[in-house]
């Protein structure tokens, strides 16, 4: 069982409220099935996607924190 399975697993049994998204990193010129797989010496990511990852997961907290204080 991956890690993230079982984060999962532990945050049903216990109810606790979070959210889970993906951020792809794979290049935009390569196909899906031409990409390499994780934890293989072939993997490469993408970095620029990163951007636009800080930039949701910033807007998740400050909305999150918004809506708290109501």
């Amino acid at each position: 069982m991956e890690l993230l399975e079982l984060w999962i697993l532990i945050c049903k049994k216990k109810e606790i409220p979070g959210l889970y998204f993906f951020v792809g990193g794979r290049p935009l010129d390569v196909k899906l099935e031409d990409s390499a797989s994780y934890h293989t010496p072939d993997f490469f990511i993408d970095e620029s996607g990163m951007k636009l990852g800080v930039k949701a997961k910033v807007n998740f907290t400050l909305d999150y924190m918004q809506t708290a204080k109501k």
